[in-house]
């Protein structure tokens, strides 16, 4: 029987744990036995291997390898590409950074050696606690997948590519997409029916003080006549942003060092007031605001944000896509899933921030934009995304019967693999 190693680094509430159920069943089906990498256990996974978000607190497989195995280990996968996202992971209890991309190396090396793995489904193969092993796996031949949660409540993704830039529809046009008016109306009626706190994972501040302080920035704009834009970011530390050099940020934010310095630059190149909600893994983050006296950084309620501002703008947070939905105009400045499909006003170059601010403050063509995403939003739940709200538009058995080869086919990748 063949293996498959399905990772998770996320809470588990009981749709995910059907989703998850519906993924082993198809891969069972194929031929695999399934076995859960996963930061939550749950007694439903037969065959269970320990992870943590916390590294320390990980089982120490490296002391089961010979030095030479963690030599080979260490040759399999790029320091200068993962060491500087391990310094910025939150929540590590133990602060020795060269420690920690070790027990990360070494027991993601043991589980390649010892599970015989022929198919890896990496969630977020673009943070280290599964992306080293994506790496590996990558470098061995091994089939790899992206698993992740998707944009909206209930729904996951599922596919050969990564997160953002990386994502196998990333750079597709709608053409290249084949949208039909099924697709309209299934987005449509989809955006309709969101229930705009359903995608709420974090917890959000609602402080008297922070709410004052937004009510002034308001009044400030409306006696100028000055938009606001509110940014959200992504997780940077986890989606490939670190180290700024690498082609990984470049895939996804390819004029702009990280999520802030696109922030920055709106308020440079317009004359908006722009305000960065930091993403709630930023713990202990500095910003350097370089005298900007049009930006400020406030953590507040992303609901109570997205209805306060003028125009919201993302470097690949799925708020974007959730404001959208509530019908405010979006200024995207990320190669993501949306790019190029006429649905955000497209600021992907600094020199295109001042006339994105204009138009999307002035709402120039945003019924149309409004059209262009209840099209790509029905095509994510009918064609892309696993949604197991309601009607089963795409299910895990579908995905995995079009992309996991038949024995034969795994037969010649393993020997390609090894000769």
């Amino acid at each position: 029987m063949k293996n498959a190693i399905v990772s998770n680094l996320a809470p588990i509430n009981d749709n995910d744990l059907t989703f998850f159920k519906e993924v082993e069943k198809a891969l069972n089906s194929r031929g695999f036995k399934v076995h859960f990498w996963s930061c939550i256990y749950k007694r439903e996974f037969k065959n269970y291997i320990q992870m943590s978000w916390d590294i320390a607190q990980w089982e120490r497989f490296g002391e089961k390898l010979s030095n030479s195995q963690k030599e080979d280990a260490h040759k399999l996968v790029d320091k200068a590409k993962w060491l500087p996202r391990m310094q910025k992971l939150v929540k590590q209890t133990n602060s020795d950074i060269e420690f920690l991309y070790d027990v990360v190396v070494y027991n993601s090396y043991y589980i390649l050696l010892n599970m015989n793995i022929d198919v890896f489904f990496s969630w977020n193969n673009l943070c280290p606690h599964s992306g080293i092993l994506n790496d590996m796996c990558n470098s061995k031949g091994i089939e790899t997948f992206l698993i992740e949660r998707g944009n909206f409540p209930n729904t996951w993704y599922l596919e050969k590519g990564g997160l953002l830039g990386h994502s196998v529809i990333a750079n597709k046009t709608f053409d290249e997409l084949g949208l039909t008016q099924s697709h309209f109306d299934i987005g449509k009626d989809f955006i309709q029916n969101l229930q705009f706190g359903d995608n709420e994972k974090y917890a959000q501040n609602k402080s008297e003080e922070t709410f004052v302080q937004l009510q002034v920035l308001k009044d400030l704009a409306k006696q100028a006549d000055k938009p606001i834009v509110v940014m959200f970011p992504p997780d940077d530390g986890t989606i490939g942003f670190f180290p700024c050099e690498h082609e990984d940020r470049k895939k996804t934010l390819p004029n702009y060092k990280n999520s802030f310095d696109a922030a920055k630059m709106i308020a440079k190149q317009s004359n908006a007031i722009v305000i960065f909600k930091p993403h709630p893994s930023f713990i202990g983050w500095s910003y350097d605001l370089e005298d900007i006296e049009n930006i400020f950084v406030i953590d507040y309620d992303y609901k109570y944000l997205i209805e306060y501002s003028d125009i919201v703008a993302s470097s690949g947070s799925g708020l974007g896509l959730i404001a959208l939905a509530n019908k405010k105009p979006l200024i995207s400045l990320s190669v993501d899933i949306i790019y190029g499909k006429g649905i955000a006003y497209e600021a992907i170059r600094p020199e295109d921030i001042e006339t994105c601010v204009i138009s999307a403050y002035n709402m120039r063509y945003f019924n149309e934009k409004l059209d262009n995403l209840y099209y790509f939003v029905g095509y994510m739940m009918k064609e892309y995304m696993i949604t197991l709200s309601g009607k089963e538009l795409f299910s895990a058995h579908e995905f995995i019967s079009n992309n996991i080869h038949d024995k034969r086919n795994f037969l010649k990748r393993l020997l390609n693999a090894v000769f």
